[in-house]
């Protein structure tokens, strides 16, 4: 890993007719709901919803957004961003969201094996799930282990539902896959950790990828990051120096800094329009009493005194 140490949040951005749009994750899909704002706090207006998306990860219902859903983000061939978890029995899962009366199209094949099935949520969006059967590469071995380990837990969260565990993936369909490397690995420091046709695989750091596949339609960088139906957020070491070098490297800057007490966020976008945020907490040690240190963030600060630890011993 580069300058991005970790998959944060996937976010949702939806309008205020979607307000309820949380219920269908939690009572439908199954995610564990983290907290909710329905009011101003703090630096800004939010109404959302926040679950737990596994690990260190958050899914995010934003319900402040700009963006109108249009046909192809409820496509599977032409859905720009889609969020895809990892299960270790999609048949019992798509059997359970039937009953529930969930909307799941027809189940395919995934980029390196495994079977994947869509699921489209009320507003027309799309979330997928991906069964890999035979561990095909490191990460899928890992997401075993932990699993069995029962390491795959975030103190002061909710278990995932059964058969449930964490996003494993973030699918961007995009143009060129090869031509998203300036983007991806030189400017944001990810590893490309396996390719095929039509297919990039990047490590998004603690066992999650992002996955680059062939078959979308470059368009300009949102006005602002809520023009858009949803986002993907990473964590990193500095905000501020990443996006200056993004900039610097011809890609648009989507707003200005924004701060608040539990830290800093920017957003940036690739050269196909697809936004990317740059999440960087303040450190637990350093949270004051009114904002106390949020569950995911002090188990990330964690993982990562691991890892350092362990890379330099």
């Amino acid at each position: 890993m580069g300058a991005v140490r970790s998959l944060c949040m996937f976010v949702r951005f939806m309008d205020r007719r979607h307000i309820e749009l949380g219920g269908f994750y939690e009572n439908v899909i199954g995610l564990s709901r983290i907290r909710s704002f329905r009011h101003a706090v703090d630096w800004k207006r939010q109404d959302k919803d926040i679950f737990w998306g596994g690990e260190c990860i958050l899914f995010e219902t934003f319900y402040n957004g700009l963006a109108e859903v249009s046909d192809s983000d409820g496509d599977p061939e032409r859905a720009r961003l889609v969020p895809v978890f990892r299960t270790s029995d999609l048949d019992a899962l798509t059997a359970l969201w039937r009953a529930r009366g969930a909307n799941i199209l027809s189940v395919v094949q995934a980029p390196q094996g495994g079977r994947q099935a869509y699921v489209r949520d009320p507003v027309g969006l799309l979330i997928a799930f991906r069964e890999v059967a035979v561990p095909q590469t490191p990460h899928d071995r890992e997401a075993i282990r932990r699993r069995d380990r029962g390491e795959a837990f975030n103190p002061g969260c909710l278990p995932m539902a059964e058969h449930l565990q964490e996003l494993g993936w973030v699918q961007i369909r995009v143009a060129d896959v090869k031509a998203g490397a300036p983007f991806y690995a030189q400017v944001l420091g990810l590893e490309l950790v396996g390719e095929g046709d039509g297919w990039a695989h990047y490590d998004l750091g603690d066992n999650s990828i992002l996955e680059l596949v062939a078959g979308g339609t470059p368009r300009a960088a949102p006005s602002a990051q809520m023009a858009t139906t949803g986002a993907v957020i990473a964590r990193v070491d500095d905000v501020v120096a990443l996006r200056e070098k993004a900039r610097s490297a011809g890609f648009a800057v989507i707003n200005e800094l924004y701060e608040f007490p539990r830290g800093k966020l920017s957003y940036v976008s690739d050269a196909e329009g697809n936004p990317f945020g740059l999440y960087h907490a303040v450190h637990p040690s350093h949270y004051v009493a009114a904002h106390p240190p949020a569950p995911e963030d002090t188990e990330a600060a964690r993982r990562l005194a691991e890892a350092l630890y362990a890379r330099n011993a």
